[in-house]
């Protein structure tokens, strides 16, 4: 017959309530860490599993977390969702992740369905193009930490951002004294702050060392290689007036380097690339990418931490914004 909780407390010479909450991880319980080791140790001796149903209509809450991501196949948002992954094993929540291809609809029928599926809360990377009115009128009632973009959720209860302004300034000031006076930037979707964020510090670097930042230099697509690629060879089908491309993440920069090497075009001799995220394959590739750095995994560690302290607190927390600091990387590409 399976161990029940009675079992471990009457082992362990300690209360059925002492055993519930050293076992389901709650921080903020005053145990001495020899009574929480032996609690731990008779769990293990009797092999006990404790009983997420049971546990979830006692405490009114399942301990599942929903997590809404854009791209699964873009390495910066598995590292941000592999960084929520540990923070909710180490409180003793379990993820449940969904792919929204950047599509707003389809993060807004996922929302509703962890809502139907009585998650405890939910950490959203938003689709980059949004319906404001829609997001405006919907309603959850559950708990939202919005991550990387913006979104209009009236139950976000926080936002954790990367400093891209502060990180694109950092790249294109480094394009500029390098020598490059040319510059354009493959931006990706303007509707994203991100990219707005980007293209402001681009703009504000050119216009520190006098020079102009034009409509015609800024390119907007998606967050995808294939974009990177298609654009470049477009850009440099005729007689190109760049010398370095700023592009909105890795993968843009990826695409564009594949479309610069195709055309016989030395990268970073003839043209410079950076990237933004650092993704994995940024040193894989020759040559290896100059980009900014993300803490992406940083990002889905603080938000899930946000977004539990919002569950587990009996009163309202106000709306918190934590913004992350970027790094620039310097390898080969410029």
């Amino acid at each position: 017959m399976a161990a029940n909780i009675k079992d471990v407390a009457r082992l362990a010479g300690v209360s059925i309530t002492t055993v519930s909450q050293i076992l389901n991880k709650k921080q903020d319980f005053p145990v001495r860490e020899e009574t929480r080791k032996r609690v731990i140790d008779a769990a293990r001796e009797l092999h006990y599993i404790p009983n997420p149903i049971a546990r979830s209509l006692v405490q009114q809450k399942t301990r599942l977390v929903g997590m809404a991501v854009p791209d699964l196949r873009n390495p910066f948002f598995t590292e941000i969702a592999l960084g929520c992954q540990e923070a909710a094993a180490q409180r003793g929540y379990r993820l449940q992740i969904a792919n929204t291809n950047e599509d707003f609809d389809s993060e807004l029928q996922q929302l509703h369905e962890f809502a139907a599926e009585k998650m405890d809360g939910i950490i959203l990377v938003p689709a980059a193009r949004r319906d404001s009115r829609k997001e405006q009128s919907s309603i959850f009632n559950l708990p939202i930490v919005n991550v990387d973009r913006t979104a209009g959720y009236p139950d976000i209860c926080g936002s954790i951002y990367v400093n891209s302004e502060k990180g694109a300034y950092e790249a294109v000031s480094y394009l500029l004294r390098r020598g490059r006076r040319r510059i354009a930037f493959l931006a990706g979707p303007l509707s994203s702050k991100t990219v707005t964020d980007r293209l402001e510090g681009f703009r504000k670097a050119l216009e520190e060392n006098g020079l102009s930042c034009s409509e015609k230099d800024v390119f907007e697509g998606g967050f995808e290689q294939n974009w990177g690629f298609m654009i470049t060879e477009k850009i440099i089908s005729s007689e190109s007036p760049y010398d370095a491309f700023f592009c909105g993440d890795d993968l843009i920069a990826l695409g564009a380097i594949s479309a610069l090497q195709k055309k016989g075009l030395q990268v970073p001799g003839d043209i410079a690339v950076i990237g933004f995220d650092d993704i994995f394959v940024s040193e894989l590739i020759y040559p290896k990418l100059t980009t900014v750095r993300q803490p992406s995994y940083d990002l889905g560690l603080r938000s899930m931490e946000l977004l539990i302290k919002n569950i587990e607190s009996e009163q309202d927390v106000p709306e918190k914004i934590i913004t992350l600091e970027s790094e620039f990387i310097t390898r080969e590409s410029a």
